[in-house]
Order: C-alpha cells, then structure tokens, then sequence
C-alpha cells in the first residue's frame, strides 16, 4: 500500500506542479507588449515573406529546405549578435558550420570570424597549420548585420610570415606595426579568416587566439535592453540574408540553364585577392545529366560545387557534390569531364541530391591565367 500512496504523492505533486505553470504563463500572457522576445518573434515572422514570392520556386524539396534555412539562419544571426559581438571581450570562433550556412560558401574552406574595433589594437596568433590558401580580411561591416560590408584590410598565405616552429602573429591596428600588421583604421569591425584545402582530412588546421592589448571599452554587460536590441537585430540579419541570398540566385537564373559564364576580373571584391568565378545554374529532368568539359591550367586551387535555391552548398562538411583540382580525375589529355545529376554515382560526378534545379559555382584560385571555358552537353539516361 505505501508504494500506492508513494505513486498517488508524487501524481499529486506534479499535478499541483503544472498547474502552477499553467496559472503562471496564463498571467504573464497579459503583460507581454513590450517583452523582448515576443517583439523578436514577432519581425521574425517577416522573414517567410521569402518563401511567399511568386518568383521563389514552389516544389516540395526547394520548399522544405527554405524553411530549413531559415531555422539556420536563426542560430547564425544570434551568434552574430547576442553570442560574440563585443569587440571589448573578442573571440574568434567558427563561422559556419553544416547547420549554420548562409550562402556562397565554399565546400573546400572553413571559415572564422572575430569581431574588433577599428581604433583598438589586436594580437592574433596561434599555429598556422597547412592548409594551402589561408586568408585574414577585415571588413567595415559584417554581411547581413549591418547595412554594408567592405573589405578594408588583408593578409593571404604569401605575405604572412611564420617561424620555425610554425607559429603566426598577426597585429590588428590602426596605427603601422612591424612584422605581420592589418590596418584597421578605416572603420573595421569584422574580422573573417578563411582556409581552403584539398582534403580536409589531410590538413592541419591553424588555430586562433585573440587579445585586445590597447583601446579603450570594457566588456558589453548583459542586460534586458542589451538582449531585446540584439534580438531585433539578429531577425533583422535573417531577413537580410535570406533576400540577399535568394536574389543572387534569382539573377542568377536569367541566364540560360545549364551553360557556365565566367564571372569578370576581380569581381567579388570582399576577397582578399586572387579568386575568379565562373557560374551557372543546372536544371534537369529525372533523366537528364548535365556533363561539363574543360581543360584546366595547373593553378593551386580550383574548385567546382552545387548548391540549392538557397545558395547552401549541398555538402559543406560532406562529400559528394563537389570536387577540386586534387579530388578530380583527369583525362589523359589534361581536360576534365564532369557529370552533374540526381543520385547519380562514379568518377567526377556531382550529386544535385534530388533537386531538379540549383546553382554551379566554380572556384580559380592564386592565378592569373585565364580561367577555363566550359562546354556543356545535355544526356538522357
């Protein structure tokens, strides 16, 4: 009988527990017009507006990953505010990740990001690893939280001195320092350091440290208004990258299908030097395959990938949908054949995973020469 009792008890409890919970949101639900997240939900709402346009493409699988990403774009964009905005307390962390990928991302880099003031001076350093392109760019601005992002300073692989011991040390200023130096004085307060690899698998990555060693500013405290500003802003960000993201494509788009134009000289100017593009879009049948010819000069990096409506790469941190100039296998003649489609498997081949149409996008790395002309055939299967 005392473990009836015991079990009745312990029901009882939880009852009175619950129905305490209840009774306590149902007051609250009088006093929330001016409740922090409430507001956030609230603008957050603007952001399906993306998926309502008549021009966003409506089948099922473009569908469903547009309401993915935007989940994505949530955990992004309250990183980018509310997480590690504080110039006064830096850090640098992973940008993106699988699960949190804005767009035009390449499948080959991984990415950091900082965030510092333009009239402080910062040590950044660390092991340099061996990835083969390794670039630092500070920017006024960072894309999608505030309204424009410039690059204003940068570093790449071929100036950034390392000792012996493989240790790098890179001072943030907007006053001139001996060894490795980038001028922040023109209104920086985004750091993004980029690192591109053959295979991942193979490569060290370099690790990161950051100490602000002079300026003025203490550590931001964590305070009601703090979190309701920041809150805005970050479905502010959402907004803001989702249009940004799906307008390229949308313009994308107005070129023919299935054909890849090389992009002008030096057209993406928030690099910090020595890429060129060329892009495209797929769109095929259940039984059609898109195969692309060309014949690539010896450069230190070129890579080619597919991404969906979104501008998401369809493998970051996977396998699959994209290839580079390691990875691919060559024809004895030095040109490469590449077949893009639906589940399909083999050498050189680029799974579009189910989705009729996306976007190709094509990496030409640390070179001058000229980048590849491409020439696209259509087969049945």
């Amino acid at each position: 009988m005392s473990n009836i009792f015991r079990k009745v008890g312990i029901s009882i409890i939880l009852s009175l527990c619950f129905t305490s919970l209840i009774g306590y949101t149902e007051v609250r639900a009088e006093n929330v017009d001016d409740d922090p997240w409430i507001a956030f939900a609230e603008d957050l709402k603007k952001a399906a507006d993306v998926m309502l346009r008549d021009i966003t493409p409506d089948d099922e699988l473009t569908r469903a990953q547009g309401y993915r990403y935007l989940s994505r774009l949530v955990r992004a964009a309250l990183d980018l505010t509310l997480e590690f905005n504080d110039p006064n307390q830096p850090e640098i962390v992973r940008a993106y990740s699988k699960t949190t990928n804005p767009g035009a991302l390449s499948s080959d880099a991984i990415y950091h990001m900082g965030f510092i003031n333009s009239e402080a001076t910062y040590r950044v350093y660390g092991k340099r690893g061996n990835a083969p392109l390794f670039e630092f760019g500070v920017y006024d601005g960072a894309l999608g939280l505030d309204e424009s992002s410039a690059l204003v300073g940068a570093m790449t692989e071929a100036d950034l001195f390392v000792d012996a011991a493989g240790d790098y040390e890179i001072i943030l200023s907007p006053v001139k320092h001996a060894g490795n130096w980038i001028d922040t004085s023109k209104n920086a307060s985004y750091l993004l350091i980029r690192q591109y690899a053959h295979r991942w698998h193979e490569t060290e990555s370099a690790t990161f440290k950051i100490n602000k060693i002079a300026g003025v500013g203490t550590a931001r405290a964590l305070t009601v208004d703090l979190a309701a500003s920041e809150l805005l802003r970050a479905s502010a960000v959402v907004r803001q990258l989702a249009y940004t993201y799906a307008g390229l494509v949308d313009r994308g788009m107005q070129s023919r299908a299935n054909t890849l134009r090389v992009l002008p000289h030096n057209i993406d100017v928030s690099l910090p030097s020595g890429h060129r593009y060329a892009t495209g879009w797929f769109k095929l049948e259940e039984n059609e395959v898109l195969m692309l010819e060309f014949t690539p000069e010896q450069v230190p990096y070129w890579g080619i990938q597919l991404s969906n409506y979104w501008f998401e790469a369809l493998d970051y941190e996977d396998q699959g949908s994209h290839l580079n100039n390691q990875t691919v296998h060559y024809e004895d003649d030095g040109s490469v054949k590449i077949l893009i489609g639906s589940f399909i498997e083999g050498r050189n081949t680029l799974d579009t995973q189910g989705l009729r149409q996306g976007t190709i996008q094509f990496r030409w790395s640390r070179s001058e020469l000229e980048v590849p002309r491409f020439k696209s055939t259509l087969i049945k299967r």
